[in-house]
C-alpha cells in the first residue's frame, strides 16, 4: 500500500471504531458512516451539516499517524451554535505497542 493510502486506511478505521460504539448509546442519534464520510477532508459549517443530517451535535476531529505513532483529536459542536466546541478530547499512542 502507498504511504498516503495506508494513512487514509488507518484514519478511516479509527473513525469507524469511534462511530460504531456510539451507535449503542441509548438516545444518541448517530448517522451512518456513508453520511458522515461525505464531509471527510472538507471545511464545513457545522450549522449547515446539522441541518442537512438533521442532528444537534457534531463530532469532528482529526487522526494523524507518523510511523508507529498516532494522535487523535475530537471536538463536539452544537449544530445550532457551531462556533465553539462543547467538549474536546486528545489521545496519543503507538500502533502495535503493548504495555508491559
Amino acid at each position: 500500500m502507498r504511504p498516503e493510502r495506508d494513512q487514509e486506511y488507518f484514519c478511516d478505521g479509527i473513525t469507524e471504531e469511534i462511530i460504531s460504539p456510539l451507535t449503542a448509546v441509548k438516545g444518541l442519534k448517530v448517522v451512518s458512516r456513508t453520511s458522515s464520510f461525505q464531509f471527510k477532508g472538507e471545511a464545513y459549517d457545522v450549522r449547515k451539516v446539522g441541518q442537512q443530517l438533521d442532528i444537534q451535535t457534531i463530532l469532528g476531529g482529526s487522526v494523524r499517524k507518523l510511523g508507529n505513532r498516532f494522535r487523535i483529536t475530537a471536538s463536539a459542536y452544537r449544530s445550532f451554535g457551531g462556533v465553539r466546541p462543547v467538549a474536546a478530547w486528545l489521545a496519543c499512542g503507538r500502533v502495535g505497542f503493548s504495555p508491559p
